[in-house]
Protein backbone atom coordinates (compact mmCIF):
# COMPACT_ATOMS: atom_id res chain seq x y z
CA UNK A 1 0.00 0.00 0.00
CA UNK A 2 2.73 2.26 1.04
CA UNK A 3 4.33 1.54 -2.59
CA UNK A 4 0.76 2.44 -4.24
CA UNK A 5 0.74 5.47 -2.33
CA UNK A 6 3.89 6.68 -3.18
CA UNK A 7 3.52 5.94 -6.84
CA UNK A 8 0.12 8.10 -6.86
CA UNK A 9 1.68 11.40 -5.15
CA UNK A 10 4.84 11.09 -7.51
CA UNK A 11 2.33 10.33 -10.83
CA UNK A 12 1.89 14.40 -11.91
CA UNK A 13 6.01 14.48 -11.84
CA UNK A 14 6.71 11.73 -14.17
CA UNK A 15 3.67 12.79 -16.37
CA UNK A 16 5.41 16.48 -16.74
CA UNK A 17 9.13 15.05 -16.63
CA UNK A 18 8.16 12.23 -19.38
CA UNK A 19 6.17 14.80 -21.20
CA UNK A 20 8.79 17.44 -21.37
CA UNK A 21 11.72 15.19 -21.90
CA UNK A 22 9.87 13.35 -24.87
CA UNK A 23 9.32 16.75 -26.63
CA UNK A 24 13.02 17.93 -25.83
CA UNK A 25 13.77 15.09 -27.74
CA UNK A 26 11.51 15.13 -30.70
CA UNK A 27 11.84 19.21 -31.02
CA UNK A 28 15.68 18.90 -31.25
CA UNK A 29 16.24 16.54 -33.27
CA UNK A 30 13.65 17.89 -35.69
CA UNK A 31 15.42 21.34 -35.94
CA UNK A 32 19.24 20.41 -35.03
CA UNK A 33 20.02 20.18 -38.27
CA UNK A 34 18.17 22.78 -40.09
CA UNK A 35 19.30 25.64 -37.22
CA UNK A 36 22.77 23.71 -35.78
CA UNK A 37 24.14 27.12 -34.50
CA UNK A 38 22.37 30.52 -32.93
CA UNK A 39 24.06 33.31 -34.97
CA UNK A 40 24.99 36.31 -32.74
CA UNK A 41 22.36 38.79 -33.46
CA UNK A 42 19.40 36.74 -31.87
CA UNK A 43 21.76 36.25 -28.83
CA UNK A 44 21.19 39.99 -27.11
CA UNK A 45 18.32 42.18 -26.24
CA UNK A 46 18.02 45.69 -26.67
CA UNK A 47 17.68 48.00 -23.70
CA UNK A 48 14.44 47.91 -23.39
CA UNK A 49 13.96 44.14 -23.60
CA UNK A 50 12.62 44.14 -27.18
CA UNK A 51 14.55 42.29 -29.73
CA UNK A 52 16.41 43.09 -32.16
CA UNK A 53 14.76 43.85 -35.68
CA UNK A 54 14.82 41.74 -38.63
CA UNK A 55 17.37 42.49 -41.24
CA UNK A 56 19.43 41.85 -44.47
CA UNK A 57 21.23 38.78 -43.20
CA UNK A 58 18.27 36.65 -41.46
CA UNK A 59 15.27 36.18 -39.54
CA UNK A 60 14.35 37.85 -36.13
CA UNK A 61 14.19 36.30 -33.07
CA UNK A 62 11.11 35.85 -31.39
CA UNK A 63 9.80 38.57 -29.33
CA UNK A 64 8.18 38.78 -26.03
CA UNK A 65 6.01 41.13 -27.83
CA UNK A 66 4.60 38.74 -30.97
CA UNK A 67 2.96 42.26 -33.15
CA UNK A 68 6.38 44.08 -33.00
CA UNK A 69 8.21 41.30 -35.41
CA UNK A 70 8.75 42.23 -39.28
CA UNK A 71 8.80 39.51 -41.67
CA UNK A 72 8.68 41.60 -44.95
CA UNK A 73 11.92 40.31 -45.53
CA UNK A 74 10.40 37.05 -46.89
CA UNK A 75 9.72 38.81 -49.77
CA UNK A 76 13.10 37.85 -51.47
CA UNK A 77 12.63 33.87 -51.78
CA UNK A 78 16.30 32.99 -51.46
CA UNK A 79 15.79 34.24 -47.40
CA UNK A 80 13.58 31.24 -46.98
CA UNK A 81 15.43 29.18 -44.99
CA UNK A 82 13.33 28.07 -41.92
CA UNK A 83 10.75 25.60 -42.10
CA UNK A 84 7.97 28.13 -40.83
CA UNK A 85 8.64 30.74 -43.49
CA UNK A 86 5.84 30.00 -45.56
CA UNK A 87 3.37 30.93 -43.26
CA UNK A 88 5.17 33.73 -41.80
CA UNK A 89 4.80 35.84 -45.31
CA UNK A 90 1.66 35.05 -47.50
CA UNK A 91 1.40 37.55 -50.30
CA UNK A 92 -2.23 38.35 -51.05
CA UNK A 93 -1.52 40.81 -54.06
CA UNK A 94 0.86 40.91 -56.86
CA UNK A 95 2.87 43.57 -55.39
CA UNK A 96 3.29 41.68 -51.42
CA UNK A 97 1.80 44.99 -50.35
CA UNK A 98 -1.01 42.89 -48.71
CA UNK A 99 0.15 39.97 -47.09
CA UNK A 100 -1.06 37.92 -44.21
CA UNK A 101 1.55 36.08 -41.51
CA UNK A 102 0.60 33.52 -38.70
CA UNK A 103 2.88 32.92 -35.41
CA UNK A 104 2.15 30.98 -32.46
CA UNK A 105 3.46 29.95 -28.95
CA UNK A 106 3.38 26.65 -27.07
CA UNK A 107 4.58 26.75 -23.28
CA UNK A 108 4.42 23.87 -20.96
CA UNK A 109 5.50 24.76 -17.12
CA UNK A 110 5.52 22.84 -14.13
CA UNK A 111 6.03 24.87 -10.72
CA UNK A 112 6.63 23.78 -7.61
CA UNK A 113 6.70 25.37 -3.84
CA UNK A 114 7.61 23.61 -0.42
CA UNK A 115 5.53 25.95 1.58
CA UNK A 116 2.75 28.57 0.29
CA UNK A 117 4.34 32.05 0.60
CA UNK A 118 4.15 33.82 3.98
CA UNK A 119 1.43 31.33 4.74
CA UNK A 120 -0.89 32.25 1.61
CA UNK A 121 -2.85 28.92 0.30
CA UNK A 122 -2.65 25.43 0.74
CA UNK A 123 0.63 23.54 0.90
CA UNK A 124 0.83 21.63 -2.81
CA UNK A 125 3.67 18.92 -2.32
CA UNK A 126 3.19 17.44 -6.03
CA UNK A 127 3.48 21.17 -7.71
CA UNK A 128 1.24 21.93 -10.34
CA UNK A 129 1.24 22.03 -14.00
CA UNK A 130 0.48 25.29 -16.55
CA UNK A 131 0.26 25.34 -20.27
CA UNK A 132 0.06 28.16 -22.63
CA UNK A 133 -1.02 27.69 -26.39
CA UNK A 134 -1.22 30.97 -28.28
CA UNK A 135 -2.05 31.90 -32.14
CA UNK A 136 -2.16 34.73 -33.89
CA UNK A 137 -2.63 36.10 -37.49
CA UNK A 138 -1.44 39.85 -38.77
CA UNK A 139 -2.85 40.97 -41.81
CA UNK A 140 -1.43 43.83 -43.63
CA UNK A 141 -3.40 46.36 -45.85
CA UNK A 142 -0.64 48.44 -47.54
CA UNK A 143 0.81 50.91 -45.58
CA UNK A 144 -2.61 52.36 -44.12
CA UNK A 145 -4.48 49.53 -42.07
CA UNK A 146 -3.19 45.98 -39.83
CA UNK A 147 -5.48 43.90 -38.49
CA UNK A 148 -3.84 42.03 -35.49
CA UNK A 149 -5.43 38.92 -34.10
CA UNK A 150 -3.88 36.50 -31.46
CA UNK A 151 -5.69 33.74 -29.33
CA UNK A 152 -4.76 32.11 -26.09
CA UNK A 153 -5.68 29.37 -23.81
CA UNK A 154 -4.41 28.89 -20.42
CA UNK A 155 -4.69 25.97 -18.51
CA UNK A 156 -3.78 24.50 -14.99
CA UNK A 157 -3.57 21.43 -13.62
CA UNK A 158 -3.00 19.31 -10.26
CA UNK A 159 -2.45 22.73 -8.38
CA UNK A 160 -4.32 21.77 -4.85
CA UNK A 161 -6.98 24.42 -4.35
CA UNK A 162 -7.44 24.86 -8.27
CA UNK A 163 -6.18 27.92 -10.14
CA UNK A 164 -4.64 31.06 -8.62
CA UNK A 165 -7.26 33.81 -9.53
CA UNK A 166 -6.23 35.88 -13.13
CA UNK A 167 -3.26 34.31 -13.79
CA UNK A 168 -3.24 30.85 -14.15
CA UNK A 169 -6.21 29.45 -16.31
CA UNK A 170 -8.09 31.56 -18.68
CA UNK A 171 -9.57 28.23 -21.03
CA UNK A 172 -10.44 30.02 -24.40
CA UNK A 173 -10.33 33.59 -25.11
CA UNK A 174 -8.72 36.81 -27.63
CA UNK A 175 -5.58 37.95 -25.82
CA UNK A 176 -5.29 41.02 -28.79
CA UNK A 177 -7.90 41.98 -31.49
CA UNK A 178 -7.03 45.64 -32.78
CA UNK A 179 -6.95 47.13 -36.43
CA UNK A 180 -4.33 49.93 -37.18
CA UNK A 181 -4.92 52.66 -38.94
CA UNK A 182 -1.79 54.74 -40.57
CA UNK A 183 -2.95 57.99 -41.33
CA UNK A 184 -0.46 59.76 -44.18
CA UNK A 185 2.74 61.02 -42.84
CA UNK A 186 3.63 64.86 -42.64
CA UNK A 187 6.48 66.69 -41.81
CA UNK A 188 8.93 64.96 -39.49
CA UNK A 189 5.88 62.51 -38.41
CA UNK A 190 3.25 60.06 -38.81
CA UNK A 191 0.21 58.54 -36.78
CA UNK A 192 -1.70 55.88 -36.17
CA UNK A 193 -4.76 55.15 -34.52
CA UNK A 194 -4.94 51.65 -32.47
CA UNK A 195 -8.54 50.24 -31.53
CA UNK A 196 -9.73 47.03 -30.03
CA UNK A 197 -7.73 44.58 -27.36
CA UNK A 198 -4.06 45.28 -27.29
CA UNK A 199 -1.55 44.38 -24.81
CA UNK A 200 0.57 48.11 -23.11
CA UNK A 201 4.31 47.86 -22.56
CA UNK A 202 6.31 50.60 -21.57
CA UNK A 203 9.55 51.44 -20.21
CA UNK A 204 11.00 47.70 -19.02
CA UNK A 205 7.39 46.96 -17.06
CA UNK A 206 7.83 48.48 -14.05
CA UNK A 207 4.46 49.90 -14.15
CA UNK A 208 2.75 49.01 -17.74
CA UNK A 209 3.43 45.18 -19.00
CA UNK A 210 2.18 42.35 -20.54
CA UNK A 211 3.13 40.05 -17.88
CA UNK A 212 5.06 37.41 -19.30
CA UNK A 213 5.88 35.31 -16.37
CA UNK A 214 2.47 34.02 -15.11
CA UNK A 215 0.90 31.67 -17.14
CA UNK A 216 -2.15 34.04 -18.15
CA UNK A 217 -0.87 37.51 -19.63
CA UNK A 218 -3.30 40.84 -19.10
CA UNK A 219 -4.50 43.18 -22.07
CA UNK A 220 -6.61 46.39 -22.34
CA UNK A 221 -9.78 47.21 -24.33
CA UNK A 222 -9.91 50.70 -25.75
CA UNK A 223 -8.22 53.30 -27.98
CA UNK A 224 -4.58 54.29 -28.38
CA UNK A 225 -2.69 57.24 -30.90
CA UNK A 226 0.56 56.60 -31.69
CA UNK A 227 2.20 59.77 -33.36
CA UNK A 228 5.90 59.84 -34.02
CA UNK A 229 6.91 63.86 -34.36
CA UNK A 230 10.78 65.01 -34.77
CA UNK A 231 12.48 62.53 -31.96
CA UNK A 232 9.65 61.96 -30.36
CA UNK A 233 7.08 59.02 -29.83
CA UNK A 234 4.24 59.67 -28.38
CA UNK A 235 1.48 57.36 -27.08
CA UNK A 236 -1.85 58.22 -25.45
CA UNK A 237 -4.35 55.95 -24.49
CA UNK A 238 -7.89 54.83 -23.11
CA UNK A 239 -8.59 51.39 -21.82
CA UNK A 240 -9.95 48.97 -19.39
CA UNK A 241 -9.19 45.83 -18.43
CA UNK A 242 -9.57 42.92 -19.92
CA UNK A 243 -10.95 40.88 -17.06
CA UNK A 244 -9.57 37.09 -17.02
CA UNK A 245 -13.06 35.16 -17.04
CA UNK A 246 -12.21 31.25 -17.00
CA UNK A 247 -15.00 29.91 -18.37
CA UNK A 248 -16.37 32.82 -20.86
CA UNK A 249 -15.11 35.59 -22.34
CA UNK A 250 -13.26 38.23 -21.36
CA UNK A 251 -15.38 41.11 -21.04
CA UNK A 252 -13.34 44.58 -20.37
CA UNK A 253 -14.14 45.35 -16.52
CA UNK A 254 -16.32 47.92 -15.49
CA UNK A 255 -14.69 48.41 -12.29
CA UNK A 256 -11.78 49.84 -14.02
CA UNK A 257 -10.36 52.98 -16.18
CA UNK A 258 -6.98 53.83 -17.40
CA UNK A 259 -5.71 56.11 -19.52
CA UNK A 260 -2.55 58.33 -19.78
CA UNK A 261 0.03 59.82 -22.04
CA UNK A 262 3.87 58.01 -22.50
CA UNK A 263 6.53 60.19 -24.45
CA UNK A 264 9.65 58.56 -25.42
CA UNK A 265 13.00 59.78 -27.39
CA UNK A 266 16.85 59.35 -27.62
CA UNK A 267 19.21 61.81 -25.74
CA UNK A 268 21.80 63.23 -28.03
CA UNK A 269 23.75 64.52 -25.34
CA UNK A 270 23.69 61.18 -23.60
CA UNK A 271 25.18 58.80 -25.76
CA UNK A 272 23.34 55.58 -25.61
CA UNK A 273 21.01 57.45 -24.00
CA UNK A 274 17.03 58.25 -23.95
CA UNK A 275 14.10 59.71 -21.62
CA UNK A 276 10.64 58.40 -20.96
CA UNK A 277 8.27 61.45 -20.00
CA UNK A 278 4.71 60.40 -18.68
CA UNK A 279 1.18 60.80 -16.87
CA UNK A 280 -1.06 58.03 -16.00
CA UNK A 281 -4.41 57.52 -14.76
CA UNK A 282 -6.40 54.81 -13.06
CA UNK A 283 -9.58 54.27 -11.52
CA UNK A 284 -10.73 51.57 -9.80
CA UNK A 285 -14.07 51.05 -7.54
CA UNK A 286 -12.56 48.41 -5.62
CA UNK A 287 -8.93 49.04 -5.07
CA UNK A 288 -7.37 46.66 -1.84
CA UNK A 289 -5.24 47.86 0.26
CA UNK A 290 -3.84 47.01 3.74
CA UNK A 291 -6.22 49.49 5.40
CA UNK A 292 -9.35 48.79 3.60
CA UNK A 293 -11.32 48.36 -0.07
CA UNK A 294 -12.64 51.62 -1.49
CA UNK A 295 -12.93 53.57 -4.88
CA UNK A 296 -9.81 55.07 -6.23
CA UNK A 297 -8.51 57.75 -8.35
CA UNK A 298 -4.98 57.83 -9.17
CA UNK A 299 -2.92 60.11 -10.72
CA UNK A 300 1.02 58.62 -11.69
CA UNK A 301 3.78 61.84 -13.32
CA UNK A 302 6.73 59.60 -13.84
CA UNK A 303 10.17 59.54 -16.05
CA UNK A 304 12.92 57.40 -16.96
CA UNK A 305 16.39 58.20 -18.10
CA UNK A 306 18.09 54.64 -19.72
CA UNK A 307 20.81 54.07 -21.90
CA UNK A 308 23.98 52.31 -22.92
CA UNK A 309 27.43 53.34 -23.56
CA UNK A 310 30.16 51.36 -24.16
CA UNK A 311 30.12 48.28 -21.53
CA UNK A 312 28.13 50.77 -19.10
CA UNK A 313 24.22 50.77 -18.49
CA UNK A 314 21.83 52.58 -16.79
CA UNK A 315 18.22 52.55 -16.00
CA UNK A 316 16.75 54.92 -13.60
CA UNK A 317 12.73 55.57 -12.91
CA UNK A 318 11.06 57.45 -10.32
CA UNK A 319 7.61 58.81 -9.94
CA UNK A 320 4.81 60.53 -7.67
CA UNK A 321 1.28 59.71 -7.39
CA UNK A 322 -1.83 61.41 -6.42
CA UNK A 323 -5.48 61.64 -5.72
CA UNK A 324 -8.14 60.49 -3.80
CA UNK A 325 -9.05 56.95 -1.93
CA UNK A 326 -12.23 56.99 -0.84
CA UNK A 327 -12.61 59.73 1.43
CA UNK A 328 -9.12 60.42 1.82
CA UNK A 329 -6.02 61.83 -0.07
CA UNK A 330 -3.58 59.49 -2.05
CA UNK A 331 0.31 60.96 -1.87
CA UNK A 332 2.62 57.87 -2.71
CA UNK A 333 6.12 57.50 -4.41
CA UNK A 334 8.58 55.61 -6.29
CA UNK A 335 12.05 55.13 -7.26
CA UNK A 336 13.91 52.93 -8.60
CA UNK A 337 17.46 52.37 -10.48
CA UNK A 338 19.55 49.98 -12.24
CA UNK A 339 23.21 50.39 -13.35
CA UNK A 340 25.53 47.33 -14.51
CA UNK A 341 28.77 46.47 -16.73
CA UNK A 342 29.61 44.28 -18.84
CA UNK A 343 32.85 42.43 -18.55
CA UNK A 344 33.58 42.03 -22.58
CA UNK A 345 36.82 40.63 -22.20
CA UNK A 346 35.64 38.09 -19.96
CA UNK A 347 34.80 34.76 -20.72
CA UNK A 348 31.23 34.65 -21.45
CA UNK A 349 31.03 38.25 -21.17
CA UNK A 350 29.74 38.53 -17.29
CA UNK A 351 27.32 41.59 -16.94
CA UNK A 352 27.06 42.63 -13.27
CA UNK A 353 24.66 44.60 -11.65
CA UNK A 354 23.10 46.77 -9.11
CA UNK A 355 19.14 47.50 -7.91
CA UNK A 356 17.13 49.11 -5.95
CA UNK A 357 13.86 49.64 -5.75
CA UNK A 358 11.50 51.75 -3.35
CA UNK A 359 8.23 52.66 -2.81
CA UNK A 360 6.06 54.00 -0.17
CA UNK A 361 4.16 52.57 2.01
CA UNK A 362 0.98 53.76 4.17
CA UNK A 363 2.00 55.19 7.17
CA UNK A 364 -1.54 55.41 8.93
CA UNK A 365 -4.22 52.70 8.64
CA UNK A 366 -6.51 54.60 10.95
CA UNK A 367 -6.69 57.51 8.84
CA UNK A 368 -8.53 58.05 5.49
CA UNK A 369 -5.78 59.47 3.73
CA UNK A 370 -3.31 56.82 1.79
CA UNK A 371 0.32 56.65 1.22
CA UNK A 372 1.03 52.87 -0.50
CA UNK A 373 2.26 53.39 -4.09
CA UNK A 374 -0.04 51.59 -6.85
CA UNK A 375 2.47 49.29 -8.60
CA UNK A 376 -0.85 49.69 -11.61
CA UNK A 377 0.19 46.38 -14.11
CA UNK A 378 3.59 45.48 -13.97
CA UNK A 379 5.23 42.70 -15.17
CA UNK A 380 4.82 39.38 -13.25
CA UNK A 381 8.07 38.46 -12.61
CA UNK A 382 9.01 41.85 -10.91
CA UNK A 383 11.92 40.76 -8.78
CA UNK A 384 12.27 37.15 -9.28
CA UNK A 385 10.65 34.51 -11.41
CA UNK A 386 8.36 33.37 -8.65
CA UNK A 387 7.87 37.24 -7.17
CA UNK A 388 6.94 36.43 -3.64
CA UNK A 389 6.50 40.20 -2.81
CA UNK A 390 5.36 43.27 -5.08
CA UNK A 391 6.87 46.44 -5.61
CA UNK A 392 4.09 48.16 -2.90
CA UNK A 393 5.78 49.42 0.48
CA UNK A 394 8.48 48.07 -0.06
CA UNK A 395 13.05 48.38 0.09
CA UNK A 396 14.40 46.46 -1.95
CA UNK A 397 18.04 45.81 -3.39
CA UNK A 398 19.22 42.85 -5.53
CA UNK A 399 22.81 42.73 -7.32
CA UNK A 400 22.25 40.42 -10.15
CA UNK A 401 25.04 38.58 -12.62
CA UNK A 402 24.45 37.37 -15.80
CA UNK A 403 26.80 35.11 -17.53
CA UNK A 404 26.51 33.47 -21.34
CA UNK A 405 29.50 30.77 -21.27
CA UNK A 406 27.90 29.95 -25.10
CA UNK A 407 25.34 31.52 -27.32
CA UNK A 408 23.03 29.42 -26.49
CA UNK A 409 23.13 29.27 -22.76
CA UNK A 410 22.35 32.20 -19.91
CA UNK A 411 22.90 31.72 -15.74
CA UNK A 412 21.18 34.72 -13.53
CA UNK A 413 21.99 35.00 -10.54
CA UNK A 414 19.81 36.91 -8.28
CA UNK A 415 19.86 37.67 -4.31
CA UNK A 416 17.23 39.99 -3.09
CA UNK A 417 16.88 41.74 0.30
CA UNK A 418 13.64 43.41 1.32
CA UNK A 419 11.91 45.50 3.99
CA UNK A 420 8.78 47.35 4.42
CA UNK A 421 8.92 50.86 3.65
CA UNK A 422 6.28 51.70 5.98
CA UNK A 423 5.90 48.94 9.59
CA UNK A 424 2.50 50.75 9.40
CA UNK A 425 1.28 48.88 6.26
CA UNK A 426 1.35 45.08 4.94
CA UNK A 427 2.55 43.28 2.36
CA UNK A 428 1.90 42.90 -1.21
CA UNK A 429 2.03 40.53 -3.90
CA UNK A 430 2.51 40.88 -7.39
CA UNK A 431 -0.32 42.11 -8.94
CA UNK A 432 -0.83 44.76 -5.75
CA UNK A 433 -3.12 42.64 -3.78
CA UNK A 434 -2.62 42.72 0.19
CA UNK A 435 -0.65 39.76 1.17
CA UNK A 436 -0.22 40.20 4.80
CA UNK A 437 -1.62 42.48 7.17
CA UNK A 438 1.08 45.48 9.15
CA UNK A 439 -0.84 44.20 12.19
CA UNK A 440 1.25 41.03 12.64
CA UNK A 441 4.29 42.90 13.58
CA UNK A 442 6.46 45.79 14.08
CA UNK A 443 9.78 44.18 12.02
CA UNK A 444 11.10 45.83 8.94
CA UNK A 445 13.12 43.23 7.53
CA UNK A 446 11.08 40.91 5.51
CA UNK A 447 13.44 38.51 4.59
CA UNK A 448 16.30 37.68 1.52
CA UNK A 449 15.76 35.55 -1.90
CA UNK A 450 18.25 33.96 -4.13
CA UNK A 451 17.06 33.14 -7.40
CA UNK A 452 18.72 31.06 -10.12
CA UNK A 453 17.81 30.84 -13.22
CA UNK A 454 19.43 28.84 -16.42
CA UNK A 455 18.23 29.46 -19.84
CA UNK A 456 18.93 27.40 -23.00
CA UNK A 457 17.96 28.71 -26.19
CA UNK A 458 18.31 25.07 -28.01
CA UNK A 459 17.39 26.86 -31.67
CA UNK A 460 15.32 29.65 -32.65
CA UNK A 461 12.30 28.30 -31.87
CA UNK A 462 12.94 25.86 -28.86
CA UNK A 463 13.97 27.48 -25.39
CA UNK A 464 14.11 25.48 -21.82
CA UNK A 465 14.27 27.28 -18.70
CA UNK A 466 14.94 25.89 -15.20
CA UNK A 467 14.13 28.19 -11.86
CA UNK A 468 15.03 27.70 -8.55
CA UNK A 469 14.61 29.91 -5.75
CA UNK A 470 15.18 29.69 -1.67
CA UNK A 471 13.52 32.66 0.19
CA UNK A 472 14.59 33.05 3.95
CA UNK A 473 12.02 34.62 6.12
CA UNK A 474 13.27 38.09 8.00
CA UNK A 475 12.07 39.31 11.33
CA UNK A 476 8.58 40.24 10.24
CA UNK A 477 7.98 37.24 7.77
CA UNK A 478 8.35 35.08 10.37
CA UNK A 479 5.81 36.78 12.49
CA UNK A 480 3.27 36.13 9.78
CA UNK A 481 0.89 33.16 10.97
CA UNK A 482 1.71 30.09 8.54
CA UNK A 483 4.81 31.84 7.17
CA UNK A 484 8.12 30.07 6.80
CA UNK A 485 11.19 29.92 4.62
CA UNK A 486 10.20 27.99 1.58
CA UNK A 487 12.02 26.70 -2.19
CA UNK A 488 10.48 27.14 -5.34
CA UNK A 489 11.10 25.47 -8.58
CA UNK A 490 9.94 25.64 -11.93
CA UNK A 491 10.67 24.10 -15.35
CA UNK A 492 9.51 24.88 -18.91
CA UNK A 493 9.44 24.64 -22.11
CA UNK A 494 8.94 27.29 -25.13
CA UNK A 495 7.86 26.59 -28.51
CA UNK A 496 7.73 29.21 -30.83
CA UNK A 497 6.98 29.80 -34.56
Amino acid sequence: MASVAKDTVNAPHRKILIFMGLSLAALVESTQAQNPTIPDYQTREQPDGCLLAPSDYGPPPYSVFRDTEDYTYLRDPKKHDDPFDPIKYIPLTSDGEVYLSFGGEIRERWEYYSQPPFGQGQRDPNGYYLQRYMLHADLHVGQTFRLFTQFKSDLENDRTGGPRPSVDEDKANIQQMYLDTNFPPFDDGSFTLRLGRQELAYGIGRLIDPREGPNVRQSFDGVKGILHIDQWEVDGFATRLAETNTDRFDNPDPYTKFWGVYATRDLPFLPGGGVDLYYLGSRRNFAPYDSGVGTETRHTLGSRLHGKNGDFDYDVEGGYQFGTFGSGDISAWFIAEEVGWTFTQAYGEPHLAFKVDASSGDNNPNSPNLQTFSVLYPRGNYFTEPTPLGAQNIVNVHPELDWRPTKALTFTLTPNFYWRESTSDGLYNAGGFPEASGNYGNARYVGEETNLVSQWQINRHLTFTVSYDRFFAGNYAREIPGSASFNYVATWLTFKF
